[in-house]
């Protein structure tokens, strides 16, 4: 009996296990080549200056957040308030590089101030998002890219194909009316998501955003099995024979 319900415990697990592997999804179509996302924010008063930077280290989900500040102050005398000088940066990215498509989405902000007739205050802040993807097949896709108008924030937003040409190209979007649509054929394609701003004597706030849709126009490839590990299928294979053996050996014995 222990036999029986040992081997029938093993080959259901490895039915449960083949069968698991056989539904997963993988994701086909889309693969990511090369990235580079980073965030930097830097702060200058007085000829001091103050700057971080977060950049991702894989194709994974990118969280970058940088918050930097200066402040200095000079005393001008007996009873009169001291001169200050403020600068600060504020600067976010979550970006993903999914099988659907990129996105990236954050917020800014630069403040610079001060009492000085020059304290050399200066804001200054970066988002930036480069990648390098292969496309398997022919797909659909919608750009879409917001931010405010304004001098404090410059931006591109961009996708080249491998021969440098360009596919689309803006510094200027809406969430209503997308920045391109179009087809792209099989091939390598390169995507430019870039945010910078400064400020000197004022602040400015802004979110921002961009996004490349992309769907296979055949409807995509649909789930495909996701590989074993070295091993697992003779291991199946071998438990699955064990136990047809001596399910054989059973009957007859009965």
């Amino acid at each position: 009996m222990h036999n029986a319900k040992s081997w029938s415990v093993g080959l259901l697990a490895g039915a449960a296990l083949v069968a698991a592997a056989a539904a997963t999804p993988a994701h086909a179509g889309i693969t990511y080549l090369t990235q580079g996302r980073s965030v930097t924010g830097s702060a200058h008063a007085l000829g001091d200056v103050e700057t971080d930077t977060k950049t991702a280290s894989d194709f994974g989900d990118f969280s970058g957040d940088v918050d930097v500040s200066i402040e200095r102050f000079a005393d001008r005398g007996p009873d009169l308030e001291p001169n200050g000088v403020r600068a600060s940066a504020h600067v976010s990215q979550l970006s993903q590089l999914l099988p659907t498509g990129v996105h990236t989405t954050g917020d800014a902000v630069l403040d610079a101030d001060d009492d000085f007739e020059d304290g050399g205050e200066l804001a200054e802040l970066s988002s930036l998002l480069t990648t390098t993807f292969r496309l398997d097949q022919a797909y659909d896709f919608v750009a879409n890219a917001t931010s405010p108008d304004g001098n404090v924030l410059r931006w591109r937003f961009q996708l080249l194909r491998d021969d440098g040409s360009e596919v689309f190209s803006s510094a200027h979007g809406s969430a209503f009316e997308p920045v391109a649509t179009g087809t792209l054929a099989a091939g390598d394609y390169t995507l430019h998501a870039d945010y910078m701003g400064s400020v000197v004597f004022e602040r400015a706030e802004f979110p921002y955003t961009a996004s490349l849709e992309l769907t296979p126009q055949d409807g995509g490839p649909g789930p495909s099995p996701v590989p074993l590990p070295p091993g697992a299928w003779p291991a199946l294979v071998t438990g699955a024979g064990y136990a047809a053996t001596h399910l054989v050996r059973r009957r007859r014995a009965v």
